[in-house]
């Protein structure tokens, strides 16, 4: 008996795993993920028999399991107006922080005071 995994399901076992593999080739190019996470290409076969033992049911699975992305940081300034009690923060991302930057990247955010979540007097 000679099975062929390329012609198994009607070449569909094939289409999985080229898929899977351009996938994983993607993922180990992508520079916004970790060069030393390993990736997998998962095949599954599942055989099912009816109770006669007569007929099969064949079940084909193919999984990959990829590099996530790698977390972007940032870093804010937090700041409280001893005057006015308002508190803002400033993103200063990889930046010194009080360095000045360029205006695309300053970003300011005013947070409303509350009695509730630590930002009472």
């Amino acid at each position: 008996m000679d099975i062929s995994l390329s012609n198994l399901s009607g070449g569909q076992l094939e289409e999985k795993f080229q898929e899977a593999f351009a996938n994983v080739l993607v993922n180990m190019t992508d520079v916004n993920t970790p060069y030393k996470t390993k990736r997998e290409i998962n095949i599954k076969l599942t055989f099912e028999q009816n109770e006669d033992r007569n007929d099969i049911s064949l079940g084909i699975s193919v999984k990959t399991k990829l590099a996530p992305p790698i977390p972007v940081k940032t870093n804010f300034g937090l700041f409280k107006d001893l005057r006015t009690k308002k508190i803002t923060i400033e993103e200063y991302g990889s930046q010194l922080k009080g360095q000045t930057s360029l205006p695309q990247n300053e970003t300011e955010f005013e947070v409303l005071e509350t009695t509730q979540g630590g930002f009472e007097e």
